[in-house]
């Protein structure tokens, strides 16, 4: 099961610190810099790792409903027909 939470508070605290560094670049090293830039992406690949990760662990119909879900016009969106899945977008 996915922490969901610590992802976000992760990828949360390192845009938290790219913004402190924007505002006062001077403030920090090269080092730190880097470091910083680091965590974004990082915390960025973790959260999209977790989501194809779960996403691989449905099954084929739930994949192809929610794909094509997010393809449909806004009317019909948030209930998979095919199961009556209903879902958060």
């Amino acid at each position: 099961m996915t922490d969901w939470k610590a992802l976000e508070d992760a990828e949360d605290h390192a845009y938290f610190m790219a913004e402190l560094v924007d505002i006062s670049p001077e403030s920090y090293t090269l080092e730190e810099k880097k470091q910083i830039l680091h965590d974004m992406i990082a915390s960025f690949s973790a959260i999209e790792n977790a989501m194809r990760g779960e996403f691989a662990e449905l099954d084929e119909v739930i994949q192809t409903c929610l794909i094509d879900d997010l393809t449909a016009d806004r009317t019909r969106r948030g209930v998979c027909v095919a199961t009556n899945l209903r879902f958060a977008v």
